[in-house]
């Protein structure tokens, strides 16, 4: 391998084209392939869920593995898909995933589901080598999102010495720090996962956090854009992981990389879903498709009167509690349009 390509393994709760509640699908969907582009060897892994169409993305059964757990051997069933070029693995395993036809349930159902996740994806890595036809492959790098996979830095690096995942490199991305995988101590404890004695999980009382395991042993850690890194270790910001962030910055070991967009999908002069294709030249075609989205909406067609799209999961995090009373305000006092996509919390629909 040349020494300026890795070969890195991207780990994920939700990727497009196949599964998508938010923004981490987004970059997970489109940074292997980015990663590709720069002559990296990048491949995504993902639960696979029953809302999952294995005939739409020709996803074929690689193979199978025995998974020991307390009181329990689970059947790990890995299918595998090469689309646009970029190798994705996906990991059934009943109960957790395979029947299910939402992405997420609810914390008592996602936290037993996404640590079985993180034991498949350890237990994939030390299988793949002889899955791929006799051609070894391990990643230099397994890029772990948020706390769905929190906790396979530390599979990773209490594996035993004489395992090639010991000398696995890890990168740990926090995408919301809102949703960390706290209080899971008790879930731990009953598949008798070792204690998680890192020195900062120790003396921030951190260790029955999944998001808190994650940026304690990954080997670094980032967050979606240079200035949320810096919100983090705010006392404000940080959701109570801030003292741990802050040290991990300390010794210049987090980082903030802007979440970029992919240009090629969103690319409005191609886009087949508008209702008019446009460019820098052809501006003026875009009011097609806000003719197209008032009609969809059952809105008053109109060219003058102002058009608001918001697309945002309905939670306070969001800063719904302050855009709902700036609408309101607005709605009654000029003539304008808000379309809302998302879904939440009924408090704020």
């Amino acid at each position: 391998m040349d020494d300026r390509t890795l070969n890195i393994l991207i780990v994920s709760a939700e990727a497009v084209p196949y599964v998508k509640a938010g923004g981490l699908a987004d970059v997970a969907g489109s940074l292997p392939g980015a990663l590709r582009a720069l002559g990296h060897d990048a491949r995504l892994v993902l639960p696979h869920y029953g809302m999952i169409d294995d005939a739409a993305f020709d996803l074929q059964p690689r193979f199978t593995f025995a998974l020991e757990r307390p009181a329990e051997t689970v059947t790990v069933e890995v299918h595998y898909t090469d689309r646009e070029g970029v190798p994705t693995y996906f990991l059934r395993g009943h109960p957790w995933f395979g029947g299910d036809r939402k992405l997420y349930y609810g914390w008592d159902e996602d936290v037993p589901r996404f640590l079985f996740f993180a034991q498949a994806v350890a237990g994939m890595l030390e299988r793949l080598g002889g899955a791929e036809n006799g051609q070894c492959w391990t990643p230099d790098v397994v890029h772990a999102n948020d706390w769905h996979a929190g906790l396979i830095p530390f599979l990773l690096r209490t594996a035993p010495p004489d395992s090639h995942l010991a000398c696995i490199s890890t990168l740990y991305t926090i995408h919301n720090i809102g949703y960390q995988g706290d209080a899971v101590g008790g879930w731990l404890s009953d598949l008798q996962i070792p204690p998680r004695d890192h020195p900062l999980l120790a003396q921030f009382g951190k260790a029955d956090n999944l998001m808190a395991i994650g940026a304690a042993y990954a080997g670094a850690v980032n967050t979606v854009s240079p200035r949320y890194a810096r919100e983090l270790q705010q006392e404000d910001y940080g959701y109570s992981l801030d003292p741990l962030l802050r040290a991990r910055a300390a010794v210049g070991e987090m980082s903030g990389v802007l979440n970029g967009i992919d240009t090629a999908s969103w690319d409005p002069a191609t886009d087949p879903a508008l209702a008019a294709n446009f460019n820098a030249e052809t501006l003026e075609r875009r009011v097609a498709n806000k003719l197209a989205l008032q009609a969809d909406a059952d809105l008053p067609q109109s060219r003058a009167t102002p058009l608001i799209g918001m697309i945002t999961r309905l939670v306070e995090q969001k800063g719904l509690d302050v855009a709902i009373p700036a609408m309101r305000w607005l709605l009654a006092e000029a003539d304008v349009q808000f379309v809302v996509l998302g879904t939440g919390g009924a408090a704020v629909h």
